[in-house]
């Protein structure tokens, strides 16, 4: 059985992030099933409050599950990637060794979600001293396109979901142990 410090393999975050997935795509059906029939009450019959507030606090309920589940695979493709890329080579032990798994999660967080971003702080805190290796890390495509340097509409579309995730993420922080501890939790 693992614990928040041993390191799932590439396999078992595969699996779980497709769990995710699956289960991210059942509770959307549920939400588009649930905003039909709040449609269709609203015209029916608008005098049924109760039963209106009644399905809206459930839209709210599972369209918050799924911005978790949504954050959580993020979390986890960028776990995926950073091991299955082998950007750190034989370093990666170092960093499993130096960092608890439930820390990994919470970095990848605090870099919003940026593969670079997260591997140079990973490169940090492992005391890891390798040119070849820190070259690697800055060679890695920045997380946004590079369109978006040259044309301002194409800007103003990425900063308005840049601000949009920074929304959620800010909204969703408060419940980033509880995420990761379900994140652990289900990788044993």
């Amino acid at each position: 059985m693992k614990n928040s410090t041993e390191y799932p393999t590439l396999v078992e975050i595969k699996d779980k992030k497709g769990e995710m997935i699956e289960k991210g795509e059942a509770k959307l059906r549920d939400l588009n099933n649930i905003r039909v029939k709040l449609n269709e009450l609203r015209t029916s019959n608008p005098d049924d409050l109760d039963t209106i507030a009644q399905l809206e606090e459930e839209e709210s309920h599972l369209t918050s599950e799924v911005l978790k589940l949504d954050l959580s695979i993020k979390i986890l493709e960028v776990v995926e990637y950073i091991i299955e890329s082998n950007i750190f080579e034989d370093y990666w032990k170092i960093i499993e060794e130096k960092i608890p798994y439930e820390e990994l999660l919470n970095i990848v967080v605090e870099n919003g979600l940026s593969i670079k971003k997260t591997c140079m702080e990973l490169y940090k805190l492992a005391n890891i001293d390798d040119k070849n290796i820190l070259k690697k890390i800055q060679n890695l495509p920045d997380d946004y396109p590079k369109e978006t340097k040259e044309d301002p509409n194409l800007q103003n579309k990425y900063l308005s979901k840049i601000i949009s995730r920074i929304s959620r993420l800010k909204e969703f922080k408060s419940n980033l142990d509880e995420i990761v501890s379900d994140i652990i939790s289900n990788m044993r």
